[in-house]
């Protein structure tokens, strides 16, 4: 691996062990780990959709640390989430 995307696969194998640490934010509450257990279970998705399965405001989906930076940190060199499972 080159030296200049060693910083994303950093922030991409940090994000999985935050999506492996949360749970659906609807009963574990709205942080960066069960936002990262959200969009690995359910795959790309609209922040209106984020918001609406979380149960939160899309204004919270796109604060800081939010939907923006937890997608980037997901994608992969091919800009698609690694996907665990789905969310029934």
């Amino acid at each position: 691996m080159c030296q200049h995307g060693a910083p994303a696969y950093a922030a991409h194998r940090a994000a999985l062990a935050q999506a492996a640490a949360g749970r659906d934010p609807r009963i574990g509450g709205w942080n960066p780990a069960n936002l990262h257990w959200l969009l690995v279970r359910t795959g790309p998705c609209s922040i209106p959709d984020v918001a609406a399965r979380a149960g939160v405001w899309v204004m919270r989906v796109q604060g800081p640390g939010g939907f923006r930076q937890a997608s980037t940190a997901l994608s992969t060199e091919t800009g698609s989430l690694q996907l665990v499972g789905h969310m029934d």
